[in-house]
């Protein structure tokens, strides 16, 4: 139960994390599912089709490598191509999901009340009390 929470609170940011380290292991497969999880939740649609494209392109250069279908060079900059295609894409999602999705909190001033604590920010109306 707990960890179902947590994942549902994950951040954008947290996946891009996952990602970057999972391709810093050299683990592309599990990187480009992830990828794939990290569209379902924070992506358009048009940008979870091209999450499944990247899982597709590696699928592709792992069979082209099996058959030893090119050079290892050729195959290494494929790989870098992907790589890098990526961490872009995972960027431009956080980007677009920050900008159509952050909240904007508004400064109000605080009001008085002596029998409750003081609490700068309001979850209830998206507010902080300065």
């Amino acid at each position: 139960m707990e960890g179902e929470l947590e994942k549902r609170n994950r951040q954008p940011e947290d996946f891009q994390q996952e990602i970057k380290r999972l391709i810093e292991d050299n683990q592309l497969d599990l990187a480009t599912k992830r990828v794939m999880d990290f569209a379902e939740d924070f992506a358009y649609k048009k940008r979870k089709y091209e999450a499944v494209n990247f899982q597709r392109r590696y699928t592709e250069l792992r069979e082209d490598k099996r058959k030893s279908s090119y050079s290892e060079e050729t195959l290494r900059e494929k790989f870098s191509g992907l790589t890098f295609s990526i961490l872009e894409f995972v960027d431009l999602i956080v980007e677009e999901y920050r900008k159509n999705y952050s909240p904007i909190l508004t400064l109000v001033p605080a009001k008085e009340d002596k029998n409750k604590p003081h609490s700068k920010y309001n979850q209830k109306d998206n507010t902080i009390n300065v």
